[in-house]
């Protein structure tokens, strides 16, 4: 994690893309003197007491594909490309769809796609509102006990890190895992991988194109893929499959040793293909 500052502009920036040097882009920028709610609630994930590495990670990624994914759906917003169109419009026309028809519902979809974005920010601070008239009571009526709390409680301990730590067996896994791919004659000179201390991550090219999550380190071991669970399950040769955990994937396939990996090579190659589709 690196900050860059000319005392005004902060830009964060991490090693999503490879392992140990600098992505190009930041994944967060904040000026000091515009500061908005937003920006105050991102930054308090950076309190020394609140630091935490894998979490930033998490952070850091989920910033970068809200940022893409934000500026392709103003781009489809504000000119809707005739495969959008006609997506919208298929279940309520019976007739072929033509361009001239494409044409004549653009105006049409442009207008519903305003609509339906201030109704949308609407009822959002309407909940908003609510909200914050409930929290407001709940603060009222607890405020006592609270008070109580507060000058009872011992004073917190501050956890300790937890260690990154590569294993023998994690770097096995990954010689078997290319193997699977190099004789399924796969391009393997950028497959690479990255430890953490949640999971031990496999990718090709950059960290954001990661293809299996693998958990070694847990009492039940598992690899975490972003194959649907109804694919997955079809892929796992019997073995239990249930959905990953929210944030880390789409399917998680529990497995007895790292030499399981070998019967799970249709999945491996499916997994792959997806980051090169």
């Amino acid at each position: 994690m690196a900050i860059l500052t000319n005392g005004i502009i902060y830009k964060f920036f991490t090693d999503l893309n490879s392992s140990n040097i600098m992505d190009d882009k930041p994944f967060l920028t904040i000026n000091i003197t515009e500061l908005s709610e937003a920006d105050i609630e991102n930054l308090r994930k950076f309190r020394k007491e609140a630091f935490n590495t894998e979490e930033l990670m998490y952070f850091a990624e989920e910033m970068i594909y809200t940022s893409n994914l934000k500026a392709k759906l103003k781009e489809i917003f504000n000119e809707p490309p005739d495969e959008f169109i006609r997506y919208l419009i298929k279940d309520f026309r019976d007739t072929r769809i033509t361009s001239n028809v494409i044409e004549r519902f653009r105006p049409i979809v442009k207008k519903s796609i305003s609509k339906a974005i201030l109704d949308i920010v609407s009822q959002g601070l309407f909940k908003e509102e609510e909200s914050s008239r409930e929290a407001a009571a709940a603060a009222t009526e607890d405020q006592a006990h609270e008070v109580h709390e507060s000058s009872s409680a011992e004073e917190p301990t501050e956890k300790p890190k937890r260690e990154i730590i590569t294993t023998e067996e994690e770097l096995q896994c990954f010689e078997i895992i290319k193997e699977i791919l190099r004789e399924a004659g796969r391009d393997v000179s950028e497959v690479n991988c990255k430890d953490t201390t949640a999971y031990f991550a496999i990718y090709n090219r950059n960290i954001l194109n990661w293809f299996l999550r693998v958990n070694l380190d847990s009492s039940k071991r598992n690899i975490i893929t972003k194959l649907p669970i109804e694919k997955a399950e079809k892929l796992a040769n019997n073995r239990q499959v249930e959905p990953a955990p929210k944030g880390h994937g789409e399917s998680r396939i529990y497995i007895e040793s790292i030499e399981d990996l070998k019967d799970l090579n249709q999945l491996i190659m499916e997994c792959f293909d997806g980051t090169v589709s």
